[in-house]
């Protein structure tokens, strides 16, 4: 039996293997101030180079591109799920190597699904196979560990400037029939030893039940989440999208301090129920039939939204957070811009995209956006961002 969503499992999907990343490189300096950018109330995004399959040798494609990581030389890697393997090019966009191939061996992934880079390491998460994985950058097998679902699959990873990752997993407890699912992040070595739990935090996502003789897992929508980025100094910079709480953390010492922003709420409503059931398929045996009384009355609603749904923090520790509007289809893409410190400088147009970026790396003034063209074949396309005009 398969239990999904088309609409909301997409955007589940979407969390869960790609994801919200940045990957932050050393500061530089760069014409304007992203500050100065911020505090004129419109960022344009201005198309600098495209990286599509043009790019590749002869035989070789964009399959499924699911993470983007850059190196201190302004490399780019993607993470080619479907391929089973990374791509890296330099940063004028030529390409350079494939990393891995499809298989079980030291350096070969199944799935990969999410990576960092750290100094001369790369590492990647290989769902699959269920391996956390630490090589070179160019491509030699360091080591590998073995991650049990019990543990929780990884949803994020991101580099510390000191060579330590973070671990961000979701631990769910399916034979515990209403428990929420645990957010924990965990502070990894550089040689994929555990050091210690930054932070814990209940969401309920999942509920899980046997439905019609099978187990089945029902997803609760609109579920307010945890987001996770890194700051240039090396603070780990935590959203609660429940109520627009933002934590800042020191990998060593814990909490630092956190600041609440005052929003208005996004009610949930009866279209939003409706598009959500009508997205769903229910299958026994790939025999679709209609969608149990049993699954609707255990599918939850909220009141309302959470209060956003993306957390980013740019090379100069400004934190980006992408609140959830109100007729978002007619709405003008937005991001509400904070400083490292949390002060409020204002909310932000953002202009010459279409889509705000579930992928997003900043370097040097730069944005690296995973995108699709009009006949649905993904491509990472670099953008300037400059004041709106």
């Amino acid at each position: 039996m398969t239990y999904k969503n088309n609409t909301f499992l997409s955007m589940t999907i979407l969390f869960i293997f790609l994801g919200l990343i940045l990957v932050i490189p050393p500061n530089h300096a760069y014409s304007q101030a992203l500050k100065d950018i911020y505090a004129t109330g419109s960022v344009r995004f201005k198309e600098e180079m495209v990286i599509d399959e043009s790019a590749l040798p002869e035989g070789r494609f964009f399959e499924g591109i699911s993470d983007l990581a850059l190196d201190h030389n302004g490399n780019l890697y993607l993470c080619d799920m479907r391929a089973c393997n990374i791509k890296k090019f330099s940063s004028e966009g030529k390409f350079l190597k494939i990393i891995g191939k499809k298989g079980q061996g030291p350096g070969e992934f199944n799935m990969p699904s999410r990576m960092a880079v750290s100094g001369n390491r790369l590492f990647v998460f290989d769902v699959d196979s269920r391996r956390l994985c630490c090589l070179t950058t160019e491509g030699e097998h360091i080591k590998c560990i073995i991650i049990q679902y019990t543990e929780g699959l990884p949803r994020h990873i991101q580099a510390l400037p000191n060579g330590d990752i973070l671990i961000m997993r979701e631990v769910n407890y399916f034979q515990e029939k209403d428990k929420p699912q645990d957010i924990i992040i965990h502070i990894y070595s550089p040689e994929l030893e555990q050091k210690k739990t930054l932070f814990k935090y209940p969401v309920l996502r999942n509920i899980y039940r046997n439905i019609d003789g099978m187990f089945t897992n029902i997803i609760q929508p609109f579920s307010p989440y945890v987001y996770m980025s890194t700051a240039p100094n090396g603070r780990v910079i935590i959203g609660l999208s429940k109520d627009y709480t933002i934590q800042v953390h020191n990998p060593e010492k814990g909490l630092i301090f956190s600041f609440e922003h005052p929003y208005d709420p996004v009610k949930v409503t009866p279209q939003d129920k409706e598009t959500f059931f009508s997205g769903i398929t229910f299958s026994i045996d790939q025999t679709r039939s209609e969608l149990p009384e049993k699954i609707k009355k255990l599918t939850q609603f909220p009141r309302h939204k959470p209060a956003f749904d993306s957390l980013l923090v740019d090379d100069e520790g400004n934190i980006l957070i992408h609140p959830i509007q109100k007729n978002s289809k007619d709405s003008p893409l937005q991001f509400d811009a904070f400083t490292p410190q949390g002060q409020f400088i204002g909310t932000m147009e953002m202009k010459g995209i279409e889509h705000f970026p579930r992928t997003f790396l900043m370097d040097k003034g730069f944005a690296w956006i995973i995108e699709w063209d009009p006949e649905g074949m993904p491509r990472v396309v670099k953008y300037k961002m400059a004041a709106g005009e």
